[in-house]
Formats: structure tokens, sequence, C-alpha cells
């Protein structure tokens, strides 16, 4: 079982101004696929929306903060602001 444990992770996460957005998504066009819904909609965008979970204690949260391996995050997220559209 150990074999399966994450061993590391990198994620690097940059602020940049939206100019240089629209550039680097042009770019990176011509090597990737748009998703399907993405395809279908105004400047090939949608928005994401994120709602976290935890426990009263913020356990999750904590783990993040350690940098405890094989953490897990659990969420709600939904991709529209219809109140029907489906939520995952």
């Amino acid at each position: 079982m150990a074999d399966n444990l994450q061993k590391q992770r990198y994620e690097h996460k940059y602020i940049i101004r939206d100019d240089v957005g629209v550039a680097v998504r042009d770019f990176v066009s011509s090597y990737l696929d748009l998703d399907p819904f993405g395809a279908t909609q105004p400047n090939f965008s949608y928005p994401v929306h994120s709602l976290y979970m935890d426990s009263p204690g913020l356990r999750l949260y904590h783990t993040t903060i350690n940098g405890d391996k094989n953490r897990y995050k659990l969420r709600i997220r939904f991709y529209e602001d219809r109140p029907k559209a489906p939520v995952y």
C-alpha cells in the first residue's frame, strides 16, 4: 500500500495581469483542446464556483497548512449561475 502514497506534489500559482492571462491562453491553445463546455462559451471561459467543507476543528485545513501528504479536500463545485445547473 505504501507504493500508492503520493511522494511529492508541486503547485505554483502566479498573480498576472488580465492581458498576460489572455496571451498565455492564446499561446497554449495550439497545444491543448478546449473542454466541450468551454468551447461553447463567450471568450472560451466560464466561472468556476467552489464550496469547501471541513470539520468544526478545521482538520482538512490543518492537513494543508502542515503539508501532510495524501491530504484531500471535500468540495462542491458548479460552473454556471443558473439555479437548476448541475453541481459536482
